[in-house]
């Protein structure tokens, strides 16, 4: 179980924070680092505007 903060830099990303999101859920599958999005799992899943030198910053934590 998990829950996913996405930090997106407005003045790099270009694209629609829903279009993020999939491609970072889609990231932490193929790593192995999540089984999926269901709720099972996904208890949280956070999109904010910040800091991101790379333009979006994933920040992934286990709960219990």
């Amino acid at each position: 179980r998990f829950e996913l903060t996405i930090i997106l830099d407005e003045t790099k990303c270009d694209r629609d924070p829903d279009n993020i999101v999939k491609a970072a859920i889609d990231y932490l599958k193929t790593r192995k680092l999540i089984v999926d999005d269901s709720p099972k799992y996904a208890r949280g899943i956070h999109i904010l505007w910040g800091e991101a030198p790379e333009g979006c910053r994933l920040v992934l934590r286990e709960v219990a």
